[in-house]
């Protein structure tokens, strides 16, 4: 999930880093930005049906403790977009540049752990679910 992948980059710093301010909020605020944006900007289509069903059955739903690694580089290529609509102050967004070129290491360095490398096709009830759901 997001949140073991941001657990797991924490404990690959050192004792100091592990506790830097600035890093934990970085952290935390990469999964509150992935759990608003989940459903609005960083699903396909076809993953939609799936996330609105989970969240109708689940009130205090945290996309960051379902979704993985997959889901969250979608949330990098989205990043400066979204710090700019929130009018993060430029300073503080090139701050951010290299905690998150570093998360990006530690994401390439482990892909095989954190990243599927192949995926069971979706069922013939849900490709038909999704179909009658865009139909409407």
């Amino acid at each position: 999930t997001v949140r073991a992948v941001m657990e797991e980059f924490l404990k690959s710093k050192d004792a100091q880093a592990s506790r830097d301010a600035a890093l934990v909020d970085m952290i935390e605020g990469l999964e509150v930005y992935f759990d608003k944006a989940l459903g609005t900007m960083l699903l396909y289509e076809f993953e939609l049906v799936q996330y609105r069903k989970i969240c109708s059955e689940t009130p205090d739903f945290r996309p960051s403790q379902m979704y993985g690694c997959e889901h969250l580089l979608r949330l990098f290529v989205k990043l400066p977009l979204m710090l700019r609509e929130a009018a993060v102050p430029t300073a503080q967004a090139q701050a951010l540049q290299p905690r998150i070129a570093e998360l990006l290491k530690f994401l390439e360095k482990n892909v095989e752990q954190y990243c599927v490398a192949t995926y069971d096709p979706a069922d013939l009830e849900y490709v038909e679910m999704v179909q009658r759901a865009t139909a409407t």
